[in-house]
């Protein structure tokens, strides 16, 4: 279901009011969650969560500690969504502020995202 709406005379074509997962935008082909890699407000501070703007070298293992740290590394599983957490960080120039941000955003997302996949590895 959509509706067209004039604002500023100019007439908008607003997005179905449901997202199923295959609407397409079909001059660039995003779904329409996702902008162009390039031009995504969201992976910038303060859009993307962040406290601070600082953004620090991933390291691809689970960064948990000197004793947690190394026994999560050593589940295959759990190592796995660790990497893709630290390549989504990369990707959003998240950093470990996110975890305790009051501010909504792809940041936090990721830190949740982790925690899931985590627990469907055990």
């Amino acid at each position: 279901m959509t509706s067209t709406s004039v604002c500023a005379d100019a007439e908008v074509s607003s997005r179905p009011s449901r997202y199923t997962g295959k609407e397409r935008d079909s001059e660039s082909g995003n779904d329409y969650f996702s902008a162009p890699s390039n031009n995504n407000p969201f992976k910038e501070w303060p859009l993307n969560g962040n406290i601070t703007p600082d953004t620090y070298q991933q390291d691809q293992k689970c960064s948990a500690g000197p004793v947690i740290g190394p026994a999560m590394d050593s589940l295959p599983g759990v190592k796995a969504a660790c990497q893709w957490h630290d390549n989504k960080y990369i990707e959003y120039n998240c950093n470990a502020t996110s975890w305790i941000s009051p501010f909504p955003g792809p940041c936090k997302a990721i830190n949740y995202m982790l925690l899931i996949k985590i627990y469907n590895a055990l």
